[in-house]
């Protein structure tokens, strides 16, 4: 039986207490609601004043290394993956970009210059380069490398794959606190998702509301699908409040492109199986009503006389491409239950 694009995500994230999947379009202002996200995963985890800002900074060098270093080629941007991770004991940020063949040899020079190194050595190095004015080596290296190093206090983990004729994906792993790392297998079948399923940005975690407006804000500041998607975005967040009760697991909340100016919403959870039951009995019952019903609807859900709740007929009044529901079994009393939202 062929794997649901719902469920493949939602498998490619697992695994932690929260993580965070960027693809195409990056941009510059997109950096500082990525700070508002590194606090409000802090604040969660209880994190020092030194660890908030270790983590701050990686996420912010490794994001911009994915705007700096990718290759202005056409196509290729849109291969590019950003992975942020967090578990009780620690946090891991890994980027995946394009690197042409012939940029391999300086990248893995630079690596080799940072790895197995301690603190005092690292130091030293950065504030040689400082002192050089130098430049950042040409496919993702550079001081900002050896102060992610330094700030992780471990060393990096790095891979590559082939892409195509001429181009392979590099993959770089910063490690914070005690975060036992992704298996790179793992990092390319989350990269490969992303790309199958145009991710723009994918959060897996107990959807606390600092996390839930760090990825709208994330989303606003593509420039993708303007008021539309955002009011979708905001549309999704109530529907994950009126299901808490439900739920039994971490909400999945994802945006993907579609052809043209085209994308959608995707939001899932674990639940009972009896409810993915009656959440496809509910929604066969919203799907395809007019635009009148669903706004009568909605008002009487928003003085809860409508078991469908206000999230999802307002979901269904925002999906101008249709609106579907699909469910995953993942043991013989729970399953991934998700609704999909379409412009």
């Amino acid at each position: 039986m062929e794997v649901p694009p719902a469920f493949s995500l939602y498998r490619a994230l697992s695994g932690g207490t929260f993580a965070l999947l960027l693809g195409d379009p990056f941009r510059d202002a997109q950096t500082a609601r990525l700070i508002e996200l590194a606090e409000a995963v802090a604040e969660r985890q209880g994190l020092s004043k030194g660890a908030r800002a270790r983590l701050a900074f990686v996420l912010v060098e490794a994001f911009q290394n994915i705007i700096r270093h990718r290759p202005p080629v056409d196509g290729l941007e849109q291969r590019s993956s950003f992975l942020f991770g967090a578990v009780p004991t620690g946090q891991q940020v890994i980027t995946c970009n394009p690197v042409a063949d012939a940029d391999l040899p300086a990248l893995r020079t630079a690596l080799g210059s940072v790895l197995g190194k301690d603190a005092d050595t690292l130091k030293d190095l950065f504030l040689r380069g400082l002192q050089a004015n130098a430049a950042s080596a040409k496919g993702g290296a550079g001081l900002g490398l050896i102060e992610m190093a330094r700030r992780s206090g471990r060393d990096l983990g790095h891979a590559v794959e082939p892409l195509e004729a001429g181009v392979h994906r590099f993959m770089l792993q910063v490690l914070l606190g005690d975060a036992a790392p992704w298996s790179f297998d793992r990092v390319a079948d989350a990269c490969h998702a992303q790309e199958a399923q145009q991710v723009v940005a994918a959060m897996l975690g107990e959807p606390a509301p600092a996390l839930l407006n760090a990825l709208l804000g994330l989303v606003q500041e593509t420039g993708l699908g303007g008021e539309p998607l955002h009011a979708c975005l905001l549309a999704a967040t109530q529907y994950i409040d009126d299901g808490a009760e439900h739920r039994s697991g971490p909400v999945l909340l994802s945006v993907h492109r579609r052809a043209a100016s085209g994308w959608s919403v995707l939001v899932g959870s674990e639940a009972p199986a009896r409810e993915a039951g009656h959440l496809e009995g509910i929604l066969e019952g919203v799907r395809g009503g007019s635009a009148f019903h669903l706004k009568r609807r909605y008002r009487a859900a928003l003085q809860g006389e409508d078991p469908a709740g206000a999230g999802l007929l307002e979901l269904a009044m925002r999906a101008t491409g249709g609106l579907t529901a699909g469910r995953w079994a993942l043991d013989a009393d729970r399953a991934l239950v998700w609704v999909e939202a379409r412009s």
